[in-house]
């Protein structure tokens, strides 16, 4: 009775130590408010961080407010882990009556996780008028494996704004710099729901870069590069780039069915350009053509994640797209872009672009002058390239990067945080 007594009063003393220290942290993906173009596809994932083992998570998301303002139903993917039972209690009854109860129960404790992804939620169009401002909120409780519980909550706010189509950085001009800014979406944050660049609290959105899709792509961007040389370039001056962002200037969107079969890509459609994407070694890829019925297309080996999307546009950007297609391949200027990040630690990606065979020289020098790095030292034949480079062994300072090719030279401000 006496060990009983001992062993009863060592648990309690156990449970009282520990409670408390169950700690949670309710993560949603982007910033606290958020900002949306008129009619933009929007998307946001829900997860939870713990201090121990989760066992059990319990909670009530209100949608409702958000679902009133998008064109469609709203679209959830739950977590479907194996070793997580998932339940939906009551969903709403309607596409705009989204008050959601949600229950995941680990299977096992053996299996249960300190980090639960809970899911994740889209609208393909959402329509917050300009200036307004809806709001998504959470809250719940989780459970450890030594069942103490801590609750969470949070509060998203959506808000409506607009902004001049082709002005990524909301400056009030379209010009070279907006490019530099796509590009970096382009390349890195096209396939990673960028949220915090996307609908950035600063109010730089990557959706004014949109041209002829849902989203920025290759193309678009090579689009408002010609309209920056020349706004009235008949290629061009039908795209409303430079003007207030208006979804219903943008070609209308098509249906369109494909099959996959050994790398080759079957696509039907009634419109008359498609752009397909995918990722290849992490790395975005994209490829937009014209299409007039049905087309075969040859993918890159080990490409995941395709998607693919058609327009009915009009016949002038058919030809614009042509034209663009060939520019792209081959790059008309010289041009030595940001690195991107920027600042970095320790890697950072630098691309350039090649309009004649050259002998290319790409040097990173400290700001007193010296060579730090020689990235590139060979020629090269016309065509847009990327190279990686690595400050593990350079201490944290400004840097410049210097591109020369042939008569063309350009520098580049790199800044390198440890």
């Amino acid at each position: 009775m006496r060990h009983l007594i001992v062993l009863l009063f060592v648990f309690v003393l156990s449970f009282i130590n520990n409670y408390g220290q169950f700690q949670v942290s309710y993560a949603m993906n982007g910033a606290q408010i958020q900002y949306i173009l008129p009619n933009e596809a929007w998307r946001d994932d829900y997860h939870i961080n713990a201090s121990k083992k989760i066992i059990m998570v319990d909670m009530l998301t209100d949608f409702r407010q958000l679902s009133s303002m998008s064109s469609t139903p709203l679209l959830f993917d739950y977590n479907d882990r194996d070793d997580y039972d998932f339940r939906e209690l009551y969903p709403g009854s309607g596409p705009n009556d989204v008050l959601i109860h949600l229950v995941w129960m680990s299977n096992h404790t053996a299996t249960a996780n300190n980090s639960l992804y809970l899911f994740s939620v889209k609208s393909v169009a959402l329509n917050i008028p300009v200036g307004d401002t809806v709001q998504t909120g959470s809250f719940g409780w989780a459970y450890s494996i030594d069942l103490e519980n801590a609750t969470f909550s949070s509060d998203k706010q959506l808000v409506g704004i607009n902004g001049i189509c082709g002005d990524a950085n909301r400056d009030g001009v379209v010009n070279h710099a907006d490019i530099d800014l796509m590009w970096e979406y382009f390349e890195f944050h096209m396939w990673s729901y960028d949220h915090y660049g996307k609908y950035t609290k600063t109010g730089v959105n990557f959706g004014l870069g949109r041209v002829l899709f849902p989203y920025p792509d290759e193309l678009s961007l090579e689009l408002i590069h010609l309209w920056i040389h020349n706004p009235n370039d008949p290629r061009v001056a039908f795209l409303h780039i430079g003007e207030e962002y208006n979804p219903a200037n943008f070609p209308p969107a098509t249906s369109v069915v494909f099959e996959i079969e050994n790398n080759i890509i079957n696509i039907t459609t009634d419109g008359n350009v498609v752009n397909v994407s995918g990722l290849v070694d992490e790395q975005p890829w994209q490829k937009t053509v014209t299409i007039n019925g049905n087309k075969d297309l040859e993918l890159p080996a080990g490409i995941e994640n395709i998607t693919v999307d058609a327009i009915t546009a009009p016949i002038e950007a058919v030809t614009a797209i042509e034209e663009s297609k060939e520019t792209i391949a081959n790059p008309t200027n010289f041009t030595l872009n940001q690195n991107y990040p920027n600042p970095f630690n320790p890697t950072t990606t630098i691309s350039y672009s090649i309009s004649e065979p050259s002998f290319v020289s790409l040097k990173v020098y400290d700001m007193l002058g010296q060579e730090v790095a020689t990235l590139v030292n060979e020629d090269e034949v016309v065509g847009n390239y990327k190279v990686s480079f690595n400050a593990s062994g350079l201490a944290s300072g400004n840097y410049v990067c210097r591109l020369v090719a042939g008569d063309y030279s350009e520098t580049k401000k790199m800044t390198l945080l440890k």
